[in-house]
């Protein structure tokens, strides 16, 4: 506890910036010091960029984390780590070193192209999943928040200017399910090559 307030008074800004849409960050604590003598609540964090801040009490564990962090960012990782002979582990080892990693970063994002009734029914699921969940369409009628209480963002506007504004990164999952196979293809062409994290449609056998 002695170190883990001066560390979160000193790194709330940084944490708050990453959950806020800022680069994310992953913050590791020691969950339980095991066998060696570290001070549970001890606290790293690591940048996509390699640089670190604060300390789990031991530096081969803070490189051990460090190492980890990449494949920690490209999963969005939340999970518990143990210090075993060969490394972390996922597996629960007795008497090992515990450490909880998350990666801290804003909400997924949930960009449904379309306001339809199966677009109604993904924002629905997207809130429920806990996504930020945007729909855009270009009809005033469909666009409506009214008509879209679960969306956070409801835009009105053509999909290819809004999708060429819209913040696309791999925190992003877009599914097109607009009125038409030319609004679908249009729509796409605007997504590919943005890095999202996910594309899809949806569609008939003779649409898609």
């Amino acid at each position: 506890m002695r170190r883990t307030l001066p560390f979160m008074r000193d790194h709330t800004e940084r944490l708050l910036e990453a959950a806020s849409g800022g680069e994310p960050v992953l913050l590791a604590t020691v969950l339980e010091p095991g066998a060696a003598s570290l001070e549970q609540g001890a606290k790293l964090l690591v940048e996509p960029g390699g640089g670190r801040s604060g300390t789990l009490g031991d530096p081969r564990l803070d490189a051990l984390v460090a190492d980890r962090a990449p494949d920690a960012f490209r999963r969005h990782a939340a999970e518990t780590v143990y210090d075993g002979p060969d490394g972390l582990s996922e597996r629960v080892l007795p008497e090992a070193t515990s450490v909880y990693l998350e990666v801290v970063e804003s909400k997924p994002v949930f960009l449904v192209v379309g306001a339809g009734h199966i677009g109604r029914a993904l924002a629905k699921l997207a809130d429920f999943l806990d996504y930020h969940v945007a729909v855009l369409d270009d009809r005033e009628d469909f666009a409506d928040p009214e008509l879209l209480p679960e969306a956070d963002e409801v835009i009105c506007d053509d999909f290819e200017s809004a999708l060429d504004r819209f913040p696309i990164s791999a925190n992003t999952a877009i599914v097109m399910v607009t009125r038409g196979h030319k609004q679908d293809e249009l729509s796409l062409r605007r997504c590919l090559g943005r890095d999202a994290g996910y594309v899809g449609m949806i569609g008939s056998k003779r649409r898609t």
